[in-house]
């Protein structure tokens, strides 16, 4: 789920408020019988700020063998590489600056860069800003520009239907010295969304599915297998209520072999569907198919999406894998009320390189490793301002032993605050909640979100297999009427 509707509801909560000082109040049918507004038939407004902050814990390896650790909520390099993480920004937004949080305690004097980049899917990528501290102070900041690549005094706007959007962390530092606590987008977005919307991943911005998948960086925003494995994942977030109708995908294939990439909804339960399927072929550079199933409405009170790309056991640089793309309508009508965010199981990443898990064809992870036993990260993007109330932990257990999975907000030096948690011990498939109490406002002026599971003690009898975030919204009426 992400913010297109958030904006809705704040500007036209001061636009009731003003009809009720002029007026008098409401009048009673308007009390009795509040309604939602069709989002397509709203004016284009002024566009409004917003952030996507994404915690250094959250980033993943560029490739498989750049070892790493996290620190809090911070990543920092233990050997050379470089690390990366998708931009889940709305289609239409105009971006204008990134800020790069960084805990520097080393002597060198250069100690990483920070890159956001757009690409084609045809391994050609453009740099649209760079932020670096050369600094040993401890914590520090900075926050620079982004600008147009071909046009330095144009805004860059997001535009999805022909590039999508990635950022990379390059240290030059590979111990805790330098650690890389957070990134942060500031965009404006104007409303209604764009219709049609694009959601597009960089290749370079899904990682393994399990750990014996060994993935390397192939320049311009793709990514290839090297040695061994067979699967990358992608997490999806999209409109609630949005209407996804086909899917994309960007390839570079000299070889016979394919690369075939899957939309998938999986239910945190064991269940899973194919809703699109679309495979590379040899000489082409791109394909596209519709989905399978039609009308297909985003609905993640029920099921989470992941994009998951199968090189079918290939390994080599002649099959490169370079993103995917969705096409969809944006909701017709504005939401208010229980929203959630759901995140499949598989899209989860180890706070530590050398952790060994498996996945399943239903979306869930488990790891039996003994020697490190860490825990799993994921982004949570829900709009700012956005009140959360609830997690819930879906699980799928041959035995009892300790699992939780837990919801923190991760201030800009990496502290971390927990702000609820799971703790269960039981066998058998399930759904465990937690409530927040105090309900958390999100404010991405002042902290970032993870979740984080945490299997206990190792054991291949324990399956994670997702969690959801539920939030809502305060609820206004816009009633132009009352102006009159």
């Amino acid at each position: 789920m992400n913010r297109l509707t958030h904006s809705f509801f704040s500007r036209f909560g001061f636009v009731l408020l003003v009809g009720i000082l002029f007026t008098g109040g409401l009048p009673n049918n308007a009390l009795a019988t509040p309604s939602l507004t069709p989002a397509a038939s709203l004016a284009p407004q002024a566009p409004e700020t917003d952030y996507l902050w994404i915690a250094g814990s959250a980033f993943h390896s560029r490739d498989r063998t750049s070892a790493y650790e996290t620190q809090n909520g911070c990543i920092y390099a233990t050997s050379s590489g470089e690390f990366t993480t998708a931009v889940p920004i709305p289609d239409g937004a105009t971006l204008e600056t990134l800020e790069l949080f960084l805990n520097d305690t080393s002597t060198n004097p250069t100690s990483g860069t920070l890159t956001l980049w757009d690409t084609n899917g045809f391994n050609f990528s453009r740099k649209l800003a760079t932020a670096a501290i050369s600094t040993s102070a401890g914590y520090a900041s900075v926050s620079v520009p982004i600008v147009h690549p071909t046009a330095n005094d144009t805004p860059y706007t997001v535009n999805m239907v022909e590039r999508g959007l990635f950022m990379e962390w390059e240290p030059k530092v590979f111990n805790s010295g330098v650690q890389l606590c957070g990134a942060r987008i500031t965009y404006t977005l104007s409303e209604p969304a764009l219709s049609p919307g694009y959601q597009f991943i960089a290749g370079s911005s899904f990682s393994t599915r399990d750990s014996d998948t060994d993935y390397g960086y192939s320049g311009g925003g793709c990514t290839q297998l090297k040695n061994s494995g067979r699967y990358l994942t992608a997490d999806v977030n999209l409109p609630e209520g949005a209407e996804v109708f086909s899917l994309k995908t960007f390839f570079n294939d000299t070889v016979t072999e394919n690369v075939t990439v899957r939309l998938i909804e999986y239910d945190g339960q064991g269940i899973s569907r194919t809703l699109a399927l679309v495979a590379s072929f040899n000489s082409t550079m791109s394909e596209e198919a519709s989905l399978t199933v039609s009308p297909y409405i985003v609905n993640e009170s029920n099921r989470s999406l992941v994009l998951q790309a199968d090189f079918g056991g290939y390994v080599g640089s002649g099959l490169k894998f370079c993103g995917a793309r969705l096409e969809y309508t944006p909701p017709t009508t504005a939401r208010t009320g229980a929203q959630t965010r759901f995140i499949a199981g598989t899209t989860f990443r180890p706070n530590k390189w050398s952790v060994d898990y498996v996945a399943d064809e239903a979306g869930c992870i488990a790891t039996g490793d003994t020697t490190d036993l860490e825990d799993f990260t994921a982004l949570v993007d829900v709009p700012d301002g956005a009140t959360i109330t609830q997690i819930k932990h879906f699980y799928r257990n041959a035995n009892n032993g300790p699992t939780n999975l837990r919801l923190f907000a991760v201030a800009p030096n990496g502290a971390k605050t927990q702000l609820a948690g799971t703790t269960l011990s039981v066998a058998g498939t399930g759904v465990l909640g937690a409530t927040l109490a105090p309900k958390y406002v999100v404010d991405k002026t002042q902290r970032a979100l993870v979740l984080e599971w945490n299997q206990g003690s190792a054991s291949l009898n324990r399956y994670f297999c997702g969690a959801q975030v539920t939030y809502s919204f305060t609820n206004y009426v816009y009633m132009p009427l009352i102006l009159k």
